[in-house]
């Protein structure tokens, strides 16, 4: 084809189509790549290493009374061992599986305090979805709505363990199996 002969329309289209294609999928394959979460980079997130900000958690009660305010720096200043906190909400499916699982823990791991906290949830139905799960470790709501903020993170459920100097240690975000809480207990030494 000579430079003044007239380049077939259906060429030049189908060459653009075909770049706009591998362009998306390549797009595709990168951001899948950045999403994927190898088991080997636990305890990974944007918290390890850094000090965890005051966490206050209004605490639900079995009878629906008012309960509790959990602090960090109280629990830290008088219990004293390491916290595992969950960030959980009621319309959160993977939360729903998580919490049996985190209890299971909790019980195999007393030397671990295990806080759950709904963040960017209704109070009634945060409450109602604790009622139902019934977890065997003590739940509440971030009333102030900060909680959620502070965490920084990408994805709910959220798992942050907070060692014993206020040090956030190990962070999990999705829905954590057995196994990945486990290897979080690896990030205590």
């Amino acid at each position: 084809m000579s430079a003044d002969q007239p380049v077939e329309p259906l060429k030049t289209r189908t060459g653009l189509l075909t770049a706009v294609f591998l362009a998306v999928v390549l797009v595709g394959f990168g951001i899948a790549r950045l999403q994927a979460r190898p088991e080997s980079s636990l305890p990974g997130g944007p918290m390890v290493g850094r000090m965890a900000p005051e966490i206050t958690v209004d605490l639900f009660v079995a009878d629906g009374a008012a309960g509790d305010r959990w602090t960090l720096s109280d629990h830290l200043a008088g219990d004293g061992r390491p916290v595992l906190l969950n960030l959980f909400a009621s319309w959160c499916a993977p939360c729903e599986v998580e919490i049996p699982r985190l209890s299971a823990f909790a019980e195999r791991h007393p030397e671990i305090a295990v806080l759950g906290a709904a963040v960017r949830d209704e109070e009634s139905s945060a409450r109602e979805f604790s009622a139902r799960l019934a977890p065997s470790y003590p739940t509440g709501i971030d009333a102030t709505g900060r909680l959620r903020d502070s965490m920084v993170g990408f994805g709910m459920p959220a798992l942050f363990l907070i060692d014993e100097t206020g040090t956030v240690v190990a962070q999990y975000e999705g829905g954590a199996g057995e196994e990945q809480l486990e290897q979080l207990l690896d990030a205590l030494g």
